[in-house]
């Protein structure tokens, strides 16, 4: 006895599948009269698949694309929407900003946290001007060259926040006794590092102070960021080779964790070069 499965419209007819004595047989049928296909035909088998597959993904996505259009309408017609959560504590009053403690933590306030963080160590009084900082960003820093005080303005200018050479423990100089907690994005508590060893200062040589710290208020994730501004010098590459070297050594991974740009005589460093890597890292 043979039971009819399914069939549907192939390139030149339709595809039938029938199960006889518990097998699966594939027939085409065409013009009135189906023709088996056997194993000596299976790249015709393939290829009838493959067309019924495909007539019937189209359908399905076109009535997705319909659906998100339709979601899109309604979301825009809308005054108030989900997307107005994150939104809420950004605008009240400033008077009452002091009063409420927001849930979720909006990102603003998230990034202000961030901003004001005091545990973070920085290598120097950076409103100060010394011989080797000598440029001044619109934050009022100092910094060592026109390119890094090109990057902090735009990263101003965008709204992202940013830490200049913050001081980064070496793990072999962390207290393991001694956890830090706080709590995350997701509400809950969770550990997030280690107090230094007693009597380890965070100004000696082995202690890295990356260019910027900065972070993705979205995300909420952090990213060092270091700006090579002599690639054409051999000695300042060696030097700075050895740098990233130690950055790897610590357990960040170049073009993840740390952003790296450049530049060079032939090469200078631009706000287009700034603004694409803000836009793939840090919004």
């Amino acid at each position: 006895m043979e039971d009819l499965l399914e069939s549907e419209e192939g390139k030149d007819g339709s595809l039938i599948l029938k199960r006889i004595q518990g097998k699966t047989r594939y027939y085409l049928k065409a013009n009135g009269c189906e023709k088996y296909i056997g194993r000596e035909h299976q790249k015709d088998l393939v290829q009838y698949a493959q067309s019924r597959y495909r007539k019937e993904m189209i359908p399905a996505v076109e009535r997705e694309i319909a659906q998100l259009k339709r979601c899109v309408v309604i979301l825009k017609s809308e005054k108030k929407g989900p997307s107005d959560v994150g939104t809420v504590f950004d605008s009240l009053p400033e008077e009452l900003k002091s009063l409420v403690d927001p849930y979720p933590l909006s990102d603003s306030e998230y990034a202000k946290n961030w901003q004001e963080n005091e545990n973070l160590i920085k290598k120097r009084r950076q409103n100060k001007k010394d011989k080797y900082h000598i440029y001044e960003t619109q934050n009022g820093e100092y910094v060592m060259s026109k390119s890094e005080a090109l990057i902090a303005d735009i990263l101003k200018d965008r709204g992202v926040p940013y830490h200049y050479e913050i001081a980064i423990t070496p793990e072999i100089q962390l207290d393991y006794d001694r956890p830090i907690f706080d709590i995350g994005f997701d509400g809950k508590m969770k550990l997030v590092g280690y107090e230094p060893k007693e009597g380890f200062s965070p100004f000696n040589e082995d202690t890295l102070h990356p260019d910027f710290l900065v972070l993705n208020k979205r995300t909420r994730r952090e990213y060092l960021w270091e700006h090579l501004g002599m690639v054409d010098d051999d000695e300042y590459c060696k030097k700075n080779l050895n740098r990233l070297l130690r950055f790897l050594d610590a357990g960040y991974r170049i073009g993840d964790e740390v952003i790296v740009s450049s530049e060079g005589k032939e090469n200078p460093l631009d706000t287009k070069k700034i603004n694409e890597i803000i836009d793939k890292y840090l919004v």
